[in-house]
């Protein structure tokens, strides 16, 4: 995902209740570049080899993930935080130097 303002949601309601699943993939999701107000409502993620999520955007992105559910992956970690400049991307943990991820019920 490379723009801002979008939503990924399970059903019309984006409920985790109507069960869509991603399942599988080495990365099941990107976040790139500047983004703002993405979302993710009502999605399982599944079986993921890799990092589900890949949030290598700037420290002034934000995504939030409502009323989703990890399950069963074998990768090295569900949400993988990176730093991106110019020159490089640095993996990090969580903290002032990546993106914003807000995890909701």
């Amino acid at each position: 995902i490379r723009s801002s303002d979008i939503t990924v949601q399970c059903g019309d309601n984006g409920e985790r209740s109507n069960d869509c699943v991603i399942s599988g993939g080495l990365n099941q999701f990107k976040l790139k570049n500047i983004i703002v107000g993405v979302e993710f409502k009502g999605m399982k993620f599944e079986k993921s080899r890799g990092m589900s999520i890949f949030a290598g955007a700037s420290r002034d992105s934000s995504a939030f993930f409502t009323d989703c559910e990890w399950s069963n992956n074998e990768g090295s970690s569900v949400i993988t935080m990176a730093e991106l400049n110019n020159t490089k991307t640095t993996l990090r943990h969580i903290n002032n130097l990546a993106m914003m991820i807000a995890l909701r019920n």
